[in-house]
């Protein structure tokens, strides 16, 4: 890609900072809220480093203590997602799917989300920003 400078301009140096924090770039991650063992998410790794937030199941019981960790693994788990950066595959229950959705919607109020399309056998990445989609309504 060819950079457009300013007739006149000198153009920029590449310093030892430069390319060090290039090299210290934090790479795009790929955060799946629940591992299927059925589901191959080797297609979603062309858009960065797949990371599971959990495997467990979610109990019906309120109470269930299986729940509070869980809740707590994917709380963890999603403390360095980034909207910019990165995207999330909503797999799994339903319950432990909406709880991350919520998690990091918060963030920015929008989420870059991996969306598994059967018919290519592949990932396209969906953006959703709500705000956006209710301003298109009026």
């Amino acid at each position: 890609m060819a950079t457009v400078r300013a007739a006149g301009s000198i153009p920029a140096r590449r310093t030892k900072l430069n390319r060090r924090s290039e090299m210290t770039q934090i790479p795009t991650t790929v955060y799946v809220v629940q591992e299927n063992p059925r589901i191959n998410y080797t297609p979603a790794e062309k858009f960065g480093i797949v990371r599971f937030l959990t495997a467990d199941e979610y109990s019906p019981s309120q109470h269930s203590i299986r729940n509070k960790s869980i809740l707590e693994d994917i709380i963890r788990g999603l403390a360095n997602f980034d909207p910019d950066r990165d995207y999330i595959i909503l797999s799994g229950n339903p319950i432990i799917m909406s709880f991350a959705f919520s998690l990091v919607l918060q963030r920015k109020g929008y989420v870059k989300a991996l969306w598994y399309q059967s018919i290519d056998r592949d990932y396209v990445e969906v953006s959703f920003n709500p705000r956006v989609v209710l301003d298109l309504a009026d």
